[in-house]
């Protein structure tokens, strides 16, 4: 299992874009700053493949933030976006659908489903 989650981890990470950040991360978003505005995204994509709980919390600044939970380890691959440590308050559970449903996440995760996907397959 582990080895698969690397291999994953790796695939999502060389697979965000500035075109699969959330829109008002888009300024933030550079190749030095390649985690910014993916959370949602890549949450998803990490329950496609791992199941779990996706969960989303409210920072001290008021910036909504993204990661899973499998099998009570919480896994957060872009929370290097974040300069500084964040607390996240107001904890909420998402189910995988309503997450899909909310703003434009749904084209943003197909983009790069599409792209981890071929990723993975190229790497096989």
């Amino acid at each position: 299992m582990i080895y698969r989650f690397l291999k994953l981890q790796k695939a999502i990470k060389k697979s965000w874009g500035i075109d699969t950040a959330y829109k008002d991360d888009i300024p933030k978003w550079s190749t030095e700053n390649p985690a910014a505005g993916q959370c949602a995204v890549t949450a998803l994509i990490i329950h496609d493949y791992f199941g779990g709980q996706i969960y989303s919390g409210i920072s001290q600044d008021n910036i909504v933030h993204y990661w899973n939970k499998i099998h009570s380890l919480k896994v957060d691959l872009t929370r290097d976006q974040f300069r500084d440590t964040k607390i996240f308050s107001n904890i909420t559970k998402w189910n995988a659908e309503d997450l899909l449903q909310t703003g434009n996440v749904k084209h943003r995760y197909n983009i790069l489903r599409s792209r981890v996907e071929a990723y993975l397959l190229k790497k096989k």
